[in-house]
């Protein structure tokens, strides 16, 4: 986890630097959760375990548009963790990517009630979560940014991100996580 937050923060440091993105100041621990309505993309995030290894797994939709999908291998872990490594994830890619976001609203999806409610708390202790509310801010000075559940498997695109994850939680760690953007797809 240090790993991965060295990384973020080199990468934050580098957009703000460049201009592409302004640092929130993280005073509060909890995050204001926007409605997104209309026009706004939605990122469909899973997690998975398979024999106490986690697989993630995501994908980004503008309209009825698949713009980008992602999938890793996230170690040893439960199925919560796994949920939370999803968003995680994602909402990394879309630091990395943040002219996909730019005054967008964004609604991140998950079939995970208790990583909603974790993110939703007045106080938040985990690391983990609190890292992913970091994120969030930060993409929430480029468009709203909005969190919603889902039921696991009403959704097709929700269904995309638990077959991605699922299939990361049987791959060798040391393979490379997949990644998928429009252009790669033909579109």
């Amino acid at each position: 986890a240090k790993g991965h937050r060295r990384m973020l923060d080199d990468k934050l440091k580098q957009l703000v630097e460049l201009g592409n993105i302004e640092r929130v100041p993280s005073e509060r621990s909890t995050m204001v959760w926007e409605k997104a309505e209309g026009n706004s993309l939605e990122m469909f995030t899973d997690g998975a375990c398979t024999d106490g290894v986690m697989g993630l797994g995501w994908v980004l939709y503008d309209g009825p548009s698949l713009v980008a999908g992602g999938s890793g291998n996230a170690g040893a872990g439960t199925p919560y963790r796994a949920e939370l490594a999803g968003l995680d994830d994602s909402l990394l890619w879309l630091i990395s990517n943040p002219h996909k976001l730019k005054n967008r609203q964004l609604c991140l999806v998950t079939d995970c009630q208790s990583a909603v409610a974790a993110l939703k708390a007045p106080k938040v202790k985990d690391a983990q979560v609190k890292n992913i509310l970091d994120q969030a801010k930060l993409l929430a000075t480029l468009g709203k940014v909005g969190i919603r559940w889902c039921q696991r498997g009403t959704d097709e695109r929700n269904t995309m991100a638990n077959a991605m994850a699922r299939q990361a939680s049987r791959r060798d760690p040391l393979e490379p996580d997949i990644g998928v953007e429009n252009s790669m797809l033909g579109e």
